[in-house]
């Protein structure tokens, strides 16, 4: 969630939306994702699931999701209530929360905090609470990623004690009927961390930060952020912990209640808090900061913790804001202690009409090719405003840019915005802030509308788009606490829902609207190049740069891939490409062609994997390889013993390594020159011939080859995927011709 541990809210390899595309003519709602309930989950995505792109998201009704994230089919979903029902307001107001006329949700309160994947493993962890006999438990379930099934051992109740007076006696025992688990989850060295609250503030409640192996789910940490008094919740507006290099948690308090409640040794009310991971995965002090005027916070309600805390990308410096709308940043190693100073802080935020100017979510960066690094922050009843970091700070305190868009744009209210980022790495043109504000009216404590505006990220002033402007593009009532989510050129949205305030709720996609559609079968010629052209889906790294489809672009660790939108047949087919790849003896992995059966968003995995099959160097849990496919490989480096300049021929996603061909010298595709391949099939073999276009030194292959058995049928998406693991290369496809009877 928010795209890195550093919680910075961008997404800095998007390659399809710009600031030239995001309008109401070319972007648009493109379907919604069904919710038996309303969504307080922020989607997350999974690039080739069991060769589909999957998004996963939750309802309050303990329901998990997973959708096709290219073509909106349900891939799977489980409801986890177990033959119970979801905790729901009725139940808050029980208990007294907002005197018993509690309305942030408008029913059921189950799954609330955002789960985290476990990429390696394959799992998602989500916390679920049901309402049990009178009792009221929380559980961590661990869920597998493909199918849904739980894993071993899952699920397992949230738990835990502490020493302590603030319960009215020695211990602080967890309470889950006054807990609300709101803050997104983290994983940090195989330990899944997340952050407990309250519901309006109700009841002796503490706040916690709890913790859990990854692998047997055995808790291993139950940390209170003020065991001698109570209150004190750690909700983030339903952002999740930070997380540096050297796996220090990182996190901001809310109010607390008593004069111990904050007292810079075991409580730490309206505070932002450094929190070390033991070897066993629990949890220490490590550094902290709690502002001179705590008592006055904790007085008036003014949560520290409103907001999460962002780390900046490559820094020593900790950002965080909270209900005052005042930006404090920190030296990462050194917090500065109780009243202590702090690196800077400034007045991010200023009402605009005498409302609160609260933060909510968290701030979010991204690093400009044109003006550097850039802060975004849009607080409630404010315009979006742009702050400037310098190449090493500090924040000039004068808003860079400011919007002309007040959230919210009629009546005044929470929560302001939260804000993502898209972008192609810095690059001008590329950077598109997403911020999704309420749209009219105040979300606290009832269900409003919402909406999705955009602006670019290096002029954040005059929207491009906003999905009130067009019939069709509107996503219904704000989901609170939520994030756009950035993909592959699409957009998901959590909301509330459209038809009732009540037991709906859904994810809307948002991306480039479709291309007229190519007669079936066909794919026009490309024979100097790709500008322009519109019947091919990008995937992972890919992008088209120019007139040349780039699979993989000089990063580490990429695996790229760009497909036919539409199937070609391949029962006989001719072939003619061309491709470059970066010139020099060190550089890796490799590229495939690929005809493949699944979908046109197929991807593989990096390095060796060469975007097409499994990753020969990712240990225990390879990433998938696509299945029903055959591929011819061009490989640059030897990752077994296949050698530094093959090829061959790979089928299902199997790891391209061997057996292998090695190309002769005169056909070195480390040498920087334009290769020239032509492929043809005749229905039984494959016959593949590479040349030098400089030398004209070419080198031939034939392989037997049943090709429609493998891939289902006689047709078939036809592209191309690439690959970097340690060491990268640039490796573009410059032409294309595609015939067949």
């Amino acid at each position: 969630m928010r795209n890195d541990g550093n919680r910075s809210s961008a997404f800095t390899n998007e390659r399809q939306l710009a600031t030239s595309n995001v309008n109401t003519a070319n972007f648009g709602k493109l379907r919604t994702l069904p919710a038996d309930d309303q969504v307080y989950t922020t989607p997350l995505y999974m690039y080739n699931v069991n060769g589909a792109n999957i998004v996963y998201f939750a309802s309050v009704n303990n329901t998990v999701y997973a959708y096709n994230a290219d073509t909106g089919a349900l891939v799977w979903s489980r409801n986890l209530n177990n033959g119970f029902r979801p905790f729901s307001t009725a139940d808050a107001n029980a208990f007294g929360a907002c005197g018993g006329n509690y309305k942030d949700a408008a029913g059921n309160m189950g799954i609330i905090g955002t789960p985290v994947i476990d990429v390696k493993s394959k799992t998602l962890y989500v916390v679920a609470k049901t309402v049990e006999n009178g009792n009221y438990p929380q559980r961590l379930h661990a869920l597998d990623i493909a199918t849904g099934a739980p894993k071993a051992g899952s699920p397992v109740v949230v738990g835990g004690s502490v020493s302590g007076t603030g319960n009215g006696g020695t211990t602080v025992p967890f309470n889950s009927r006054l807990a609300n688990q709101r803050t997104g989850l983290a994983l940090v060295n195989n330990v899944v961390y997340f952050g407990e609250a309250s519901y309006c503030d109700a009841g002796r409640y503490h706040g916690w930060v709890m913790g859990f192996n990854a692998s047997t789910l055995q808790q291993v940490a139950a940390w209170n952020a003020a065991p001698d008094a109570y209150r004190v919740g750690v909700w983030h507006a339903g952002q999740p912990v930070a997380v540096d290099g050297g796996a220090n948690l990182y996190i901001a308090t809310g109010n607390g209640v008593g004069g111990t409640s904050a007292n810079g040794t075991r409580n730490f009310a309206e505070s932002v808090v450094k929190l070390k991971q033991n070897g066993d995965g629990s949890l220490g002090l490590a550094s902290f900061w709690t502002p001179s005027n705590w008592a006055a916070l904790d007085s008036v309600d003014d949560d520290q913790g409103a907001a999460g805390v962002m780390l900046l990308p490559g820094q020593n410096r900790v950002i965080q804001g909270g209900k005052d709308g005042i930006i404090h940043v920190f030296d990462s190693n050194n917090l500065g202690g109780m009243g202590g100073t702090h690196v800077q802080q400034f007045q991010s935020t200023f009402s605009q009409n005498g409302g609160f100017k609260h933060i909510h979510g968290a701030p979010a960066f991204w690093t400009s090719n044109t003006n550097g690094g850039l802060m975004y922050v849009w607080g409630e009843n404010d315009y979006l405003r742009t702050y400037r970091y310098g190449a090493t700070g500090p924040f000039a305190t004068t808003a860079f840019k400011t919007g002309t868009v007040l959230a919210p744009q009629i009546g005044y209210g929470m929560p302001g915005a939260n804000i993502a980022i898209s972008s192609n790495g810095g690059q001008a043109g590329t950077g598109v802030v997403w911020a999704y504000a309420v749209q009219d009216g105040n979300a606290n404590q009832d269900t409003r509308p919402g909406v999705l505006r955009a602006y670019n990220a290096d002029d954040a002033v005059n929207e491009l788009w906003n999905s009130r402007q067009a019939a069709g593009d509107d996503c219904g009532y704000l989901a609170k606490g939520t994030h756009p989510v950035i993909a592959n050129g699409k957009v998901f949205l959590s909301s509330f829902g459209t038809a009732t305030k009540n037991n709906s709720g859904q994810v809307c996609v948002y991306g480039l609207k479709t291309n007229p559609a190519l007669p079936a079968g066909s794919l026009p010629n490309f024979p100097s190049g790709f500008a322009n052209a519109t019947q091919f889906a990008y995937n992972g790294s890919a992008y088209l740069s120019g007139s040349a489809l780039r699979l993989t672009d000089g990063r580490i660790n990429q695996a790229g891939s760009v497909f036919s939108i539409q199937k070609l047949g391949i029962a006989k087919f001719t072939a003619n490409f061309s491709f470059q790849t970066t010139a020099g003896a060190n550089t890796a992995d490799g590229m495939t062609v690929t005809i493949q059966g699944n979908s046109p968003y197929a991807l593989g995995g990096p390095g060796g994997g060469l975007g097409f099959g499994v990753d020969p160097n990712a240990g225990s849990s390879p990433a998938t390889g696509i299945p029903q496919s055959v591929a011819v490989k061009f490989d640059l480096y030897g990752n077994t013993t296949e050698g530094a300049n093959s090829t061959g021929i790979f089928t299902n996603g199997a790891a391209p390594t061997v057996p292998a061909i090695t190309l002769p010298g005169t056909v070195d595709l480390h040498s920087g020159n334009r290769f020239n391949v032509r492929m043809v099939y005749d229905g039984t073999t494959l016959t593949v011939t590479i040349t030098n276009a400089v030398t004209n030194a070419s080198s031939s292959q034939a392989y037997t080859v049943n090709i429609p058995s493998i891939v289902g049928g006689n047709t078939a998406y036809f592209g191309f995927t690439g690959g970097t693991g340690g060491i990268s290369a640039t490796q573009d496809v410059l032409s294309l011709t595609f015939t067949n009877p």
